[in-house]
């Protein structure tokens, strides 16, 4: 004997009045749901399922004597969650929550409810599931990045799943800290005006790398959102102590990074890219003015090291044999002939302004209308009259 609210009722054709189901589930105050269906393609004889959810907790005893079958024909639910019982007794009357037994169809249950919107409700509670799974599993491979979480994820997706969206982002950064690091740098220098952010760029699309371009003195990784690639633009030594510098661009350490809120994890960083006017030794002194820190220790971090001027960009490599930069190579700086063509081709100030009519353009200076009245008392005030001075 147990007790219970849903109750699973077999019954079978040759020993039941079957053709009375209806009455009899119906004649009983206490049962507040009802539905069954008959089993005929099963592996055993043929026999109806009966699936009873009472008002008030009963016990299987008297739901046996009240439906005249033996007490070892009423069975507790076969659900383990211990909500929704019931609905997942509902689902295998037509076995659909159990595919590896046939599928019956709707129609085939009788119940005192519209057990075919309950079918549907229930379809629709697994595609959302299906769906939310999708998302996080998409999360988890690190397809689905913070920065591109709008490509994937609608706005309306996002308010049902944002609890399990923001811990399948919290578990993806929890493996990606134990994992070792595996990233790059570069270090861009060069005059303003060069292109050394274009040239980043560039360097970050010829790797297929989505990039994060900061130029915040107060938080260098605000809005930063898991992209592969960052761009440090226009950085000074003197944003962060020495320390903090050989953590963030170690080419082969996880760490946490200090941000203004909140800490930033860069485990998903796989280049990163500074661009400065301070050359790599005068950066250096930005950071540590004293001779015991060895420079060697940024300079093997910057693996890369690239000066650019307008006509060529000059490249060179850290030789970890010799702890120093190999010889430079010299490549066309293209990346600033394009930008001074793109300059060229930029809108006119007066289109920025709005402005297209040329009369509003004023060669004599005069920018005041006067009208007639200010005429006169400015003649009264300078004793002028015709545009004439009056003479002693």
């Amino acid at each position: 004997m147990f007790n219970a609210r849903g109750f699973d009722i077999v019954v079978y054709l040759d020993s039941y009045e079957c053709d009375k189901l209806t009455e009899i589930c119906s004649k009983f105050e206490y049962i507040a749901k009802w539905a069954y269906c008959l089993h005929d393609k099963d592996k055993d004889k043929p026999h109806y399922h009966i699936m009873v959810q009472t008002y008030e907790p009963q016990d299987s005893t008297r739901i046996a004597k009240d439906f005249g079958v033996k007490e070892s024909y009423v069975e507790k639910p076969r659900s383990k969650k211990k909500t929704h019982k019931y609905d997942d007794m509902l689902l295998y009357l037509i076995h659909r929550n159990a595919p590896e037994k046939y599928q019956y169809d709707v129609d085939d249950v009788t119940a005192n409810f519209d057990y075919k919107t309950f079918i549907e409700k229930q379809e629709n509670k697994e595609k959302k599931q299906n769906r939310k799974m999708e998302i996080v599993d998409l999360i988890k491979s690190g397809t689905i990045r913070e920065y591109n979480l709008g490509e994937y994820v609608s706005a309306a997706e996002y308010v049902t799943y944002a609890t399990a969206i923001k811990s399948a982002f919290a578990y993806r950064e929890k493996v990606c800290v134990s994992a070792e690091r595996n990233m790059q740098v570069i270090y861009i220098t060069g005059d303003s005006g060069t292109g050394k952010t274009s040239l980043a760029k560039y360097f970050a699309e010829k790797r297929g790398f989505d990039y994060f371009v900061s130029s915040s003195s107060n938080d260098l990784f605000y809005g930063y959102g898991g992209q592969p690639c960052v761009i440090l633009d226009d950085v000074r030594g003197s944003l962060m102590q020495f320390s903090d510098w050989l953590k963030l661009l170690d080419n082969n350490v996880n760490s946490t990074v200090k941000a203004r809120y909140n800490n930033k994890n860069l485990s998903e960083c796989k280049l990163m890219i500074l661009t400065s006017v301070q050359s790599v030794d005068s950066f250096y002194r930005d950071i540590y003015d004293n001779d015991s820190e060895n420079i060697v220790q940024l300079k093997r971090r910057c693996g890369v090291h690239v000066t650019v001027d307008t006509d060529c960009y000059y490249v060179k490599q850290w030789d970890k044999k010799h702890n120093c930069y190999s010889s430079e190579k010299c490549f066309k700086n293209r990346i600033f002939e394009e930008y001074v063509k793109n300059a060229a081709e930029n809108m006119s100030a007066l289109e920025i302004l709005g402005i297209q009519d040329e009369e509003e353009y004023c060669r004599d200076r005069k920018f005041m209308d006067i009208s007639e009245k200010d005429l006169e008392q400015i003649e009264m005030l300078f004793g002028v009259e015709n545009g004439k001075k009056e003479t002693d």
